[in-house]
C-alpha cells in the first residue's frame, strides 16, 4: 500500500472524538470542561491525566504525556503512525486514500480484504458448528473436560471443523468467494498442484482456534484433532498466507496486550488452551504460540522466528517476563533450549537494561491452569534469570 494521503489522516482525526476514543479504554469522569482518569502511562494515585474536547488533546501533569486522537492511539496501543490512522478510519467507517499505490499494490491490498472477510465467514461457520451441530457434540465434550464452558467458547469464538472433505468449501462458495481465494486463504489444500487440481477442507473434525492479529482480525486458525488414532497430527496450524506469516502472530494478543503493558509482564503457554484456562482463572498477561508456527515442528518447538518477536515485545514491555509451560517432559526439554535461544539472541539482538526473564515449568502432573489457579512453588521448576 502507498502513503496515506494527508486529507485522509485529517478526516479519521476528525471523525474521532477524542473523549470517545479514549473513553472506550478505561473510564474518565468530567472535571469542569474537560475529563480527567489516572494516566494509563505512568503509575499514580491521583488523577492527572486530563482530556480537553474543545481542543481534542489529552495531558498528563504528572509525567508529561499528551497530544491528540493519533498520538493516544500510538501510545497506548503501542503501533506506529500509519496503523494508528487505519485502526482509527477502520472504527469511523472511512475508507482511506493511499497515495502513490501502484496496481500491484492496489490488488494485494483488494486480495487482503477479501481474504478477512473469507476467514470471518469461516470463523463464524465453525463457531456455530460447535454451539448448534449435532456433530459438534463430540467437540463440546471435549472441551468440557478441558475445563471449557460454552460462555468461554463463545468468549473465545471457538469452532469445530466436522469430518467432510468439502463441507465449507461449500459454504463458503455460496458466499460467492471464488477458488483462487480459498485456495490463498490456506483452509484448502490439494493433493498435487496442478491447476484445477481438486481442493479438500485443511481442517476435518477438530476443534477449532481462530488466530487473531494485533487488530482482532481472523487471519489463521489451529486446530485440535478429535481423533484416537495416534498417528493423526495432534495440531494444524493455518500455513502462510497474504495474512499471515508464520512467528508474527502470538495468539492471545489481542486480548491480553493492555493488560501486559500496564502489568509490566508477559507469560507464554505451550498451548491455546493452557491460554484460555489461565486467563480465564484470572491471569491476563498471557501469550501463546512463541513457537507454535515452525515448519515441520509441533507447536512448542522454541526455535523458530516467534521468539524473536517475542523478544521484541518483551523489549517494549521491559518488564518481568516469564515462560510457562506444562509438565510434559518435552515441555522441559523445550525449556533448556529456550534458556539458550534467549542467551544467544539476547546478547547479540537486543539492549533493554532493567528487564528479568524467567523460564520455569509446572511439576510433574500439574498444567499451566492449575498453576494459575494455585500458585504455589514447586521443587520441579527450573529457573533462569538474565
Amino acid at each position: 500500500m502507498g502513503f496515506i494521503s494527508e486529507e485522509s489522516i485529517q478526516r479519521v482525526a476528525d471523525a474521532n472524538d477524542i473523549v470517545d476514543v479514549v473513553g472506550s479504554y478505561f473510564p474518565l469522569k468530567r472535571a469542569g470542561t474537560s475529563f480527567r482518569a489516572l494516566c494509563p502511562f505512568h503509575q499514580e494515585k491521583s488523577p492527572s491525566f486530563h482530556v480537553n474536547p474543545s481542543r481534542q488533546s489529552y495531558h498528563c501533569f504528572g509525567c508529561g504525556a499528551g497530544g491528540g486522537v493519533l498520538r493516544f492511539v500510538m501510545d497506548y496501543e503501542h503501533v506506529d503512525f500509519p496503523s494508528a490512522v487505519r485502526r482509527l478510519a477502520q472504527r469511523a467507517n472511512i475508507p482511506l486514500v493511499e497515495e502513490a499505490s501502484t496496481p500491484e499494490d492496489e490488488r494485494k491490498h483488494g486480495l487482503r480484504k477479501r481474504l478477512l472477510a473469507l476467514h470471518a465467514e469461516a470463523a463464524l461457520w465453525f463457531h456455530h458448528n460447535l454451539l448448534k451441530s449435532a456433530d459438534g457434540a463430540t467437540a463440546r465434550d471435549y472441551l468440557k473436560s478441558r475445563g471449557l464452558t460454552s460462555e468461554i467458547a463463545k468468549s473465545w469464538k471457538l469452532g469445530y471443523a466436522p469430518e467432510s472433505w468439502d463441507a465449507l468449501l461449500n459454504h463458503l462458495r455460496d458466499r460467492k468467494f471464488s477458488r483462487e481465494e480459498i485456495e490463498q486463504s490456506g483452509l484448502a489444500s490439494s493433493k498435487d498442484d496442478r491447476p484445477g487440481a481438486q481442493l479438500y477442507s485443511r481442517f476435518r473434525n477438530r476443534v477449532m482456534f481462530p488466530i487473531h492479529n494485533d487488530y482482532g482480525e481472523v487471519v489463521a486458525f489451529s486446530g485440535r484433532t478429535l481423533e484416537a488414532d495416534p498417528k493423526a497430527a495432534k495440531y494444524v496450524n493455518s500455513p502462510e498466507t497474504p495474512l499471515f506469516t508464520k512467528g508474527r502472530v502470538l495468539y492471545g494478543l489481542d486480548k491480553t496486550k493492555r493488560d501486559l503493558i500496564e502489568k509490566n509482564a508477559a507469560i507464554v503457554c505451550e498451548g491455546q488452551i493452557d491460554l484460555i484456562s489461565a486467563f480465564e482463572a484470572g491471569v491476563r498477561t498471557l501469550h501463546e504460540g512463541l513457537a507454535a508456527w515452525k515448519r515441520g515442528a509441533s507447536p512448542g518447538s522454541p526455535i523458530d522466528p516467534a521468539l524473536q518477536v517475542f523478544l521484541v515485545l518483551c523489549r517494549r514491555v521491559r518488564g518481568q517476563h516469564v515462560k510457562l509451560l506444562d509438565a510434559a517432559q518435552a515441555a522441559c526439554h523445550s525449556l533448556l533450549l529456550l534458556t539458550d535461544c534467549f542467551r544467544f539472541l539476547w546478547g547479540f539482538c537486543f539492549v533493554a537494561s532493567a528487564s528479568r526473564y524467567h523460564c520455569s515449568c509446572c511439576s510433574e502432573g500439574r498444567q499451566p491452569q492449575e498453576f494459575a489457579a494455585r500458585p504455589v512453588g514447586c521443587p520441579g521448576c527450573y529457573a533462569w534469570q538474565k
